[in-house]
């Protein structure tokens, strides 16, 4: 409780500081356009590619994105999202998921964080969220990736876009989004879903400055 305390005043005092110093970000530019990610990876290919409606885009305030689907040899199926913001200012941040998807008629049934060992990297905090609609399902794993960290936490996203917009002038991020339907057992599609994270991951940094 004491953690979470000192942790919740970081981010309320963060946030007063944010209205000054917030706007004043550089934008700042992918190191490879996000359409030029691989459309295979690993035994995951690409089977299609969503482009979003002017109005989504508006709503969503991204510079870049990616909205792909790729399938596994055994037949299953994950859809990729990430969406890149230059900079980040009051009405064009990165919306979180937790957000977006009840706000689609989406009904939250498991909200966790996993520890994920990534080649190269170790182990990384991400989000698991579970989320129903009527009689579907869907496993959605998701992160920050800002300015060279991984974030799963929203407390301390917002309390490190704070301290570089400050520090280093920087409030470029993008979100990533990992989600497949759940037709049998949750756990098969956690592997899954893994089994791609894992892969992607060494990948991301080609992309997205550090």
């Amino acid at each position: 409780m004491d953690r979470r305390f000192y942790i919740v005043c970081g981010v309320l005092l963060a946030s007063a500081v944010w209205i000054r110093f917030v706007s004043h970000g550089d934008e700042v530019p992918l190191r490879r356009e996000l359409e030029e990610f691989p459309s295979r990876i690993g035994e995951w290919r690409e089977v299609s590619e969503e482009l979003f409606g002017e109005r989504v885009l508006r709503v969503l305030g991204a510079d870049d994105y990616l909205n792909r689907g790729y399938v596994h040899p055994s037949g299953a199926s994950v859809w990729l999202y990430i969406g890149y913001y230059r900079s980040q200012r009051q009405g064009d941040l990165i919306h979180s998921p937790k957000h977006c998807l009840p706000g689609s008629g989406w009904q939250p049934l498991v909200s966790d964080r996993i520890t994920v060992d990534v080649p190269g990297r170790g182990e990384v905090r991400i989000n698991r969220y579970l989320i129903q609609k009527g009689d579907e399902r869907q496993l959605v794993l998701y992160w920050y990736q800002s300015r060279g960290r991984t974030i799963a936490s929203e407390y301390m996203r917002r309390f490190w876009l704070v301290v570089d917009a400050m520090t280093r002038r920087r409030t470029d991020g993008a979100l990533v989004e990992v989600s497949a339907p759940v037709e049998g057992s949750v756990e098969e599609v956690l592997d899954l879903e893994l089994d791609f994270v894992r892969k992607i991951f060494p990948l991301l940094s080609d992309y997205l400055p550090d």
